[in-house]
């Protein structure tokens, strides 16, 4: 190679790098805000791409920037892999792909029932278990008695969820979720659990408290802060 075409090639290096570096650090943060929220640190993002934090802050001067930039990305994907499929596909079937690889089932809490003044009513649970059925798609449940809402509310406030103490009337909702943090739990019989269903519970099974009204939970609540 001519030291003309060596000296032309060497720009052409530096623009596929900074491609490259770009794309890393773009899929380093998305990965990142997806586990720890969009205050990820730098530095974590960073190690993730492989490149330095100066990389990124010369690139995203702001933190703002870097979130944009990464949304900016997904749409992108999205539109583009929708016209993808549109032009291979007829419409219902492109629909219908494109749905299948883009959308995520979420839900927000498998509660079967809900109370009301009237009686128990079919909870967000049951029309969640109907669409897993049908669809044979698991959600990703970001509500009890998945651990994800409890984590991130303690992250959030910086606590160790092991110290909070859930108070709620479910077995299988509120009970379990304060389980799989490692959380304590006062069940309340003002809803969908009865004592007797609480008491056949054995072991670590069974709340640490169980509470009728107001008066016999702020006793439980006082008896598990004496007992630290």
């Amino acid at each position: 190679m001519s030291p003309t075409e060596e000296s032309a090639a060497t720009p052409r290096r530096r623009r596929a790098d900074a491609v490259r570096n770009s794309e890393a650090v773009l899929e380093a943060a998305k990965a990142a805000f997806a586990e720890s929220g969009v205050d990820a640190p730098m530095r974590d993002i960073a190690a993730r791409a492989g490149v330095g934090v100066g990389t990124i802050y010369r690139n995203y001067p702001l933190r703002s920037d870097l979130i944009i930039a990464v949304f900016r990305r997904e749409l992108d994907a999205t539109a583009a892999e929708a016209d993808r499929l549109a032009a291979e596909y007829p419409p219902a079937e492109a629909l219908r792909r494109w749905s299948e690889a883009l959308a995520r089932f979420v839900a927000t809490n498998r509660d079967p029932i809900y109370p009301t003044e009237r009686g128990l009513m079919p909870g967000s649970g049951s029309v969640v278990a109907a669409v897993e059925t049908a669809s044979g798609v698991s959600p990703v449940s970001i509500g009890k008695p998945a651990p994800l809402l409890l984590q991130e509310a303690a992250r959030v406030v910086g606590a160790d969820p092991r110290s909070a103490v859930m108070i709620g009337d479910g077995i299988q909702t509120d009970l379990l979720a304060a389980r799989a943090v490692g959380a304590r739990c006062v069940l309340m019989l003002t809803g969908v659990s009865s004592r007797a269903q609480a008491e056949a519970l054995e072991g670590d099974a069974r709340p640490d408290a169980i509470a009728a009204d107001a008066v016999e939970l702020e006793a439980a609540l006082d008896r598990l802060r004496a007992a630290g």
